[in-house]
């Protein structure tokens, strides 16, 4: 139980090396999160502690994926622990849920469980941990996916043998760098708590202790809560003509169907035919909000739903051909992209185009 309005305390963190804090395994798969830290976390990073997050608290991050095809397989999830050098290890266990709802004081109604973990994991210290869940066939067809991590015991105490009394040097950790009682800059609805001795689920924007809210106090930011998701066989897929998609934001592979992107990132596109069976064609764009719902194609082999910007016409090339960098204030919103000819050899004998990519802007 959350017994104390326990202050945040900042911790710089050392990651040795990207690979070292490296979610996503499949190189296809879309990695989730909103945290401010990067995809890749390396060097030093700024975090803070939640001292007060007792054995038997939850805390979950809710994703938007309404956009995304389904059903969305959960490959992996993963949380940061963050402490002083020398913590001990926690144990932790990981839930997912198919989508939640809020009343309106702020307390949150899970949807389905899908998953959870039948023993608890060894979580290290100063490190993003992850739970691979590749192949138990885990899935979500709502628009939001929530991971949630529950501590099962902690050897942090601030004063041995006091339990949660006075809270843990090491424990769950949030990306705000703003001091103590620093008014609350948590996203409404995107980061959640599981008091037990307060009813279930909050949104911490709404969550209270004795009266006193505790976002600014005890919490602020989002927690560094991340989850890996692939798309489903033949999503976004296109007419199946020669000629094929790739986009570049961050380090995901260019031929990955589903990708995340942040405020400055440069976003490259580009198309070919690799048979050489097209000379030329046009890349379409256009925007969605990430909550949903997903587009429905406005023709056969098309998935933009509306009238999307062209870019073109233009010769194919097997390198990148267009790019610009993102402009802040697109946080999100998810950008569609599709290459598309219009050419007699195509398999319907007019048209013919690439799969569709999503790129989610966080």
């Amino acid at each position: 139980m959350l017994r104390r309005l326990l202050l945040l305390s900042s911790t710089p963190l050392l990651f040795a090396s990207a690979a070292a804090a490296q979610p996503c395994q499949d190189p296809l798969a879309l990695q989730l999160r909103q945290d401010a830290l990067p995809a890749n976390p390396a060097g030093q990073q700024n975090v803070a502690v939640i001292a007060g997050i007792c054995p038997g608290d939850k805390a979950a991050a809710v994703f938007d994926i309404g956009v995304l095809p389904k059903p969305l397989e959960v490959l992996e999830g993963g949380i940061l622990m963050a402490g002083p050098l020398g913590s001990q290890p926690m144990t932790v266990r990981m839930e997912i849920y198919d989508g939640v709802t809020f009343l309106p004081n702020g307390q949150a109604v899970m949807g389905p469980l899908v998953y959870q973990d039948l023993f608890a994991n060894s979580f290290t210290p100063n490190a993003l941990n992850l739970v691979n869940i590749t192949g138990f066939g885990t899935t979500v067809t709502s628009d939001k996916l929530v991971v949630a991590f529950t501590i099962v015991t902690n050897p942090n105490e601030v004063f041995p043998g006091l339990g949660c009394t006075f809270g843990y040097t090491a424990n769950f950790a949030s990306d705000t760098q703003l001091p103590p009682s620093s008014p609350c800059a948590t996203p409404s609805f995107r980061n959640l708590i599981f008091d037990p001795g307060q009813g279930g689920w909050w949104d911490i924007t709404q969550f209270t202790i004795g009266g006193t809210p505790w976002c600014g106090v005890a919490f602020n930011g989002s927690w560094i809560i991340r989850a890996c998701v692939k798309l489903p066989t033949g999503a976004n897929s296109g007419t199946g003509d020669d000629v094929q998609l790739a986009t570049a934001a961050g380090t995901t592979d260019p031929s990955a169907l589903a990708k995340t992107a942040n405020a400055g990132d440069f976003l490259q596109l580009g198309m070919q035919s690799a048979g050489g069976t097209f000379v030329a064609g046009f890349l379409l764009m256009d925007f969605y909000a990430t909550a949903g719902p997903v587009p429905i194609g406005f023709a056969p082999g098309f998935r933009l739903a509306n009238t999307p910007v062209v870019l073109g016409p233009g010769n194919m090339l097997p390198t990148f051909a267009q790019g610009f960098p993102i402009p802040p204030g697109l946080e999100g919103i998810t950008v569609m992209v599709q290459g598309a000819v219009l050419d007699l050899g195509a398999q319907n004998g007019l048209y013919g185009t690439t799969d569709a990519h999503v790129i989610l802007i966080q």
